[in-house]
């Protein structure tokens, strides 16, 4: 709210002062503009508003998402399991979005909602909502080149011509040249290049940029603990972190398992596809605090569904293991229950993170073709 009322005066809303060190903004020029008519509400009013509008994401995600599978020999218990299995692993994000009134709930929703209107052959309603939630946020530009490998060309094009439509639309109520102004300032604050993104060893980053440099040169941090294990120079560190950063994107020809451009019809397969990029999204991009890990509920629906399907020949081995690795994500794991020095330690060490990291294997294991129910 801060940068649409900063707006209203034509100040650059990328630079400072912000309201607050940690409220800097980098949503689009759009974004702020669509804004603008809620500054004459009283904050409060506006965030009950938005928090009222997570809670119908929230249910719409849950129902487009069940569209995927075949629930037709689930028992209201199953059913039930699967909502609350789901909704353990990802409460504490849906908690942090609340309470710090974020975006990343919309963003889920929209990008699930413009995937299903693709499906509907709504390629222009579709377009309009993909390619708002990337002008909005960048972070789901990455579902364009999956469209693309899954030969949805229209889709594709129609999400990348409005994608550049909304850069543009500020100026019919901003100006041109003030609009320009603010996209060149936008670009220069969200750049993954830029120098500040390289290395993040604030503890309440959470990404590859701010776990596996900390791991592999000296840094330093919040708390007085070594975290490097061995001490390469900054260069090596980021070379290092970017060549996993490229390594995780290529693992997606591993969940696609077919040639490029051949459109697939099972849509248990097209969700578990699209759960792992879900998931890829909060670790490639930098600059990601806890509440960016909402966009893990796509993988857990996916697990869980799988688990409670195949709960009869189910490794209990793995499962254990997989309960180990997601414990990080419940609301255990929080401060007024493990006190805020375990807490800290937890986040100075990238615990999250690194869990998130080996969610991938697992998810890869428990692929469609192993599901006792096949739609």
């Amino acid at each position: 709210m801060d940068a649409a009322v900063r707006l209203k005066g034509h100040q650059d809303i990328y630079a400072p002062p912000y309201y607050h060190i940690y409220f800097q903004y980098f949503y689009s020029p759009l974004f702020a503009v669509i804004l603008l008519p809620f500054t004459f509400l009283p904050f409060s009013v506006f965030e009950t508003l938005w928090i009222m509008f997570m809670f119908f994401c929230l249910y719409d995600i849950w129902k487009m998402s069940k569209e995927y599978f075949d629930t037709r020999s689930f028992s209201n218990q199953e059913n039930l399991l699967w909502l609350c299995g789901t909704l353990f692993f990802i409460l504490t994000f849906i908690l942090y979005n609340i309470s710090q009134v974020q975006m990343t709930v919309f963003l889920v929703w929209a990008t699930i909602c413009s995937l299903r209107m693709f499906d509907k052959r709504r390629f222009i309603a579709g377009g309009i909502l993909l390619g708002l939630v990337i002008n909005i946020k960048i972070m789901p530009v990455i579902f364009i080149p999956y469209l693309i490998y899954r030969n949805q060309w229209k889709a594709a094009v129609y999400a990348i011509i409005f994608l550049f439509a909304f850069i543009y639309l500020p100026t019919i109520f901003i100006g041109w040249q003030y609009n320009q102004e603010l996209v060149s300032s936008w670009w220069k604050s969200i750049n993954p290049g830029n120098n500040q993104y390289s290395i993040e060893t604030s503890r309440l980053l959470n990404s590859l940029n701010s776990t596996i440099p900390v791991f592999l040169t000296e840094t330093k941090g919040e708390m007085n603990l070594r975290r490097n294990f061995i001490n390469v120079d900054y260069r090596t560190a980021i070379l290092i972190t970017n060549i996993l950063r490229a390594g995780l994107i290529i693992l997606s020809i591993a969940f696609f398992r077919t040639k490029p451009f051949v459109k697939i019809n099972d849509k248990t397969r097209v969700f578990w596809e699209c759960s792992y990029l879900f998931l890829l999204t909060p670790l490639i991009f930098p600059h990601q605090n806890k509440y960016a890990y909402f966009y893990l509920l796509p993988a857990f629906t996916y697990l869980c569904y799988f688990i409670i399907t195949n709960w009869q020949k189910l490794n209990k081995g793995i499962f254990c293991i997989i309960l180990i690795i997601s414990f990080i994500y419940t609301p255990f794991i929080g401060t007024d229950i493990i006190g805020h020095f375990l807490f800290d330690l937890l986040q100075y060490y990238r615990i999250q993170v690194l869990c998130t990291l080996l969610l991938i294997p697992v998810l890869l294991y428990y692929n469609p073709d192993k599901l006792a129910r096949q739609p």
